[in-house]
């Protein structure tokens, strides 16, 4: 019996040596493990410690700037939702915040981008869709802006009042455009006709004018006309001589000197003929586009020199 005893106590003294090694290896294993965890805690409360900072900036040029736009400072405004915007440059409510002062201030186009990136951002978000609506608005782009107000009462509220409110603008803002698009219209039209009353009266009043000038100085034509038959009374008698002339030295060569003369004769003439009476001249200075030609009275009328 104490035999036994002996053997089963060297059996258990050999179990618990061997148990000993284990023991240390899980009891280093969980030690590690520890470690671990602990720092991974450090660092996500070190992350979440730097996150609140930024946050905390954020909400505070978010504050600023919410105050300013409800002073109506709206330069000051926009200033702080930018500096809050480049602390969280993801953050759709800044945008659209924004988006409200720039329209508030009257930069259309920025309200209008600063928009855009919000519904981009948020698609979901409500009143980016109007900050969108109301900035097409402001640029005269209804029917853009009234598709914008269909999509939220179709897909995003339906019993939205911005929306409904914002339809019934659109409306409004489409038949006054209608409206001042025929009155342009119309006033061109009205311009249109008084400049060309205008033209023609000033048309008949030069014509009358030029009338009366030209009616007075017709003795002066009559003169200069029978200035013309008496130098062609001397220009004739100079021929004849000539002709005369040559008659008497040749019989033949004063043939060839009349056929030659005569095309000469003709030539005045014929440019007598070309020049008219006073009637045709007058009737030549007042003939369209008269202003581009030569307006010499030597040249049109044929005045005497």
């Amino acid at each position: 019996h104490i035999q036994r005893h002996l053997a089963s106590q060297q059996l258990m003294n050999q179990q618990e040596a061997e148990d000993i090694p284990q023991t240390a290896e899980l009891s280093a294993t969980r030690k590690q493990q520890a470690n671990s965890n602990s720092n991974e805690a450090q660092l996500d409360i070190q992350e979440q410690v730097r996150k609140e900072e930024w946050e905390i900036q954020r909400d505070h040029h978010k504050s600023l700037a919410d105050a300013a736009f409800r002073a109506a400072d709206y330069i000051t405004a926009i200033q702080e939702y930018t500096s809050a915007i480049s602390l969280d440059p993801d953050f759709h409510v800044l945008y659209s915040n924004r988006s409200a002062a720039y329209l508030a201030n009257g930069e259309k186009s920025k309200a209008l981008a600063d928009a855009k990136k919000c519904v981009l951002l948020k698609p979901d978000f409500v009143k980016g869709h109007n900050r969108l609506a109301s900035s097409m608005m402001s640029l005269g782009r209804w029917n853009e802006a009234r598709n914008v107000y269909k999509n939220v009462l179709n897909s995003l509220d339906e019993e939205n009042k911005v929306a409904k409110k914002g339809l019934d603008e659109c409306r409004l803002g489409e038949q006054r455009k209608r409206e001042a698009e025929q009155e342009m219209i119309r006033l061109a039209q009205e311009k249109k006709r008084e400049t060309a009353t205008m033209e023609k009266r000033y048309a008949n009043e030069t014509g009358d004018d030029l009338k009366n000038a030209i009616s007075e100085t017709a003795p002066s034509a009559n003169d200069c006309k029978n200035g013309e038959d008496d130098e062609d009374d001397l220009l004739n008698e100079f021929f004849d001589e000539v002709e005369d002339t040559s008659k008497s030295n040749d019989v033949e060569s004063a043939k060839e000197d009349s056929e030659h003369d005569a095309p000469a004769e003709n030539k005045i003439q014929i440019q007598l003929n070309d020049l008219g009476d006073t009637h045709t001249q007058i009737q030549r200075l007042l003939r369209p586009n008269h202003e581009w030609y030569n307006l010499n009275p030597f040249k049109v009328l044929d005045v005497c020199h």
